[in-house]
C-alpha cells in the first residue's frame, strides 16, 4: 500500500467503507439522471445519432480531463477535490432546466462530465492506495458491485418517479448530495494522491499493460451504450415504457451480483483469463437478447448475465491494473485507464445510435457484441502469443 497516512488495519478498513459507500450512492444518482435525460432527448424527437452523440459528449470531457486529476487531489485534498466534483454535478443538473436548447445541454453534458471523470478517477486513485494485492480483486470487486447497486437503484427510482418531467433530476440532486456524508466523515483516513511520476500520457501505460487498457476502452463503449440506449431499444422494440425500464435494471442486478465473485476469481487465477472469458461471455450475450426480447424468463437471464459480465471487464481491468502499477505509478495509471474509458465511451454511443437508426432497434446489440468480440479475439491472440514465448506454465 503506498499512502502518505499511517492507518491501522481497521482505519484501512473504514477508509475502504467509506469511499466504496459514497461511490455506491452517487451511483444512484448516475443510474436515474443519465437515461433520464436520454429519455427526454428522445421524448423531444431527437433521431437515435443525437441521443448517441449527447451520451457520448462525456467521454470527451474525459479524454481532456483525466490526467489533470491527480493535480486537482493534491491542489485541494482527496475529499476536497471529491466534493468540489460533486458540486459540479449538482449545480450542473439544476442548470439543464434552464433552457430545452441542444446547445446548451450539450455544454452542460460536457461539464458534468468532467465532474464525473474526476469522481472516477479519484475514487479509484484511493481504493487501490488502500487495498492490498492479496485482496484486490475482492476489494474492486465490492467497489463495483457497489456502484452498480447504485445504478440498479437509480434504475428503479426511474421507474418510480417516471420518465417525464423534472422531478427525477431534483432526487438524483438530493441523492448526490447524501453521497458527499460518508467522505467527510472519512476525510481523515483518506489517501492523498501520490507524485506525478512524469510519465503524464496514456501511450505508456497501454503499452504496458494493454489487456487491462483496452478492457476499460472495451467497457466505456458498451456501458454507455447499455446505459443511454438500452430503455430506447426496449421501446423501439415495441416494449411498454415500464418494461424497457426494467431491463436496464436486470442488466445493474447483474452487475451487483457479479462482480464480488469475478474480483475473487482474479485473486486465484490469470487475471487476462478472466478478462477473456468476460469477452466471450459478452459477445454471446450480446447475441441472444434480440433473439429473446418476446421471452421474458430467457431474456432476463441473459441481461443479467450481459450486465455482470460488462462490468467485469472494468473491475478486472482495474484490478490488473492495480497489480501492475504501484507507488507513484498509481495516479498516472488510474488517469490513462479512465482516458482508455472514456475514449471507449466517446465512440461507442454514436456508433450504437446510428446503428439503431439504420437496423432499428437490433443495431445496438450488433455494435455491443462486436466491440466485446474484437476484444476477444486481441485478448486470445496475446494470450496466444505470450504462451508461444514462454512457453505452458508448469
Amino acid at each position: 500500500m503506498s499512502t502518505d497516512l499511517d492507518l491501522t488495519e481497521s482505519e484501512q478498513r473504514r477508509s475502504l467503507i467509506a469511499i466504496i459507500a459514497a461511490i455506491g450512492v452517487a451511483g444512484a444518482g448516475f443510474g436515474l439522471s443519465t437515461p433520464l435525460l436520454s429519455l427526454m432527448l428522445d421524448r423531444a424527437g431527437h433521431p437515435g445519432a443525437i441521443i448517441g452523440i449527447f451520451a457520448a459528449v462525456p467521454a470527451l470531457s474525459t479524454l481532456l480531463f483525466s490526467s489533470f486529476v491527480p493535480a486537482l487531489m493534491r491542489r485541494f485534498g482527496t475529499v476536497g477535490a471529491l466534493a468540489l466534483f460533486f458540486a459540479i454535478m449538482m449545480v450542473s443538473l439544476l442548470l439543464f432546466m434552464l433552457s430545452d436548447s441542444i446547445w446548451l445541454w450539450f455544454a452542460l453534458r460536457f461539464v458534468l462530465g468532467l465532474a464525473f471523470t474526476g469522481l472516477f478517477v479519484a475514487t479509484e486513485i484511493w481504493i487501490n492506495l488502500i487495498a492490498t494485492e492479496k485482496t484486490r480483486g475482492r476489494t474492486l470487486g465490492i467497489y463495483a458491485a457497489s456502484l452498480s447497486g447504485g445504478f440498479a437503484v437509480g434504475a428503479g427510482l426511474l421507474a418510480v418517479v417516471g420518465q417525464q418531467g423534472w422531478l427525477g433530476v431534483f432526487v438524483a440532486i438530493g441523492v448526490l448530495a447524501l453521497a458527499v456524508v460518508p467522505l467527510i466523515l472519512a476525510r481523515d483516513i483518506a489517501p492523498e494522491a501520490p507524485p506525478a511520476d512524469g510519465k503524464g500520457a496514456v501511450l505508456p501505460y497501454l503499452t504496458a499493460a494493454p489487456a487491462a487498457m483496452m478492457a476499460a476502452f472495451v467497457f466505456g463503449a458498451v456501458e454507455m451504450g447499455i446505459l443511454n440506449l438500452l430503455p430506447v431499444y426496449g421501446e423501439r422494440a415495441g416494449l411498454l415504457p415500464a418494461a424497457a425500464a426494467i431491463m436496464l435494471m436486470v442488466a445493474a442486478a447483474g452487475n451487483v451480483v457479479c462482480q464480488i465473485p469475478l474480483g475473487m476469481l482474479a485473486d486465484r487465477i490469470d487475471r487476462q483469463k478472466v478478462l477473456l472469458g468476460c469477452a466471450v461471455v459478452g459477445t454471446i450475450a450480446a447475441v441472444l437478447i434480440p433473439l429473446t426480447l418476446g421471452i421474458p424468463w430467457l431474456l432476463y437471464p441473459i441481461l443479467f448475465v450481459f450486465g455482470g459480465i460488462i462490468v467485469g471487464l472494468y473491475t478486472i481491468g482495474l484490478t490488473r491494473m492495480g497489480e501492475r502499477f504501484q507507488g507513484g505509478q498509481i495516479a498516472g495509471a488510474n488517469a490513462a485507464f479512465i482516458t482508455m474509458y472514456g475514449a471507449g465511451a466517446l465512440v461507442g454511443p454514436p456508433l450504437s445510435g446510428v446503428a439503431m437508426d439504420l437496423w432499428d432497434p437490433t443495431g445496438l446489440m450488433l455494435i455491443l457484441g462486436s466491440f466485446c468480440g474484437i476484444y476477444a479475439v486481441l485478448v486470445f491472440a496475446r494470450q496466444h502469443r505470450k504462451q508461444s514465448l514462454t512457453g505452458p506454465s508448469p
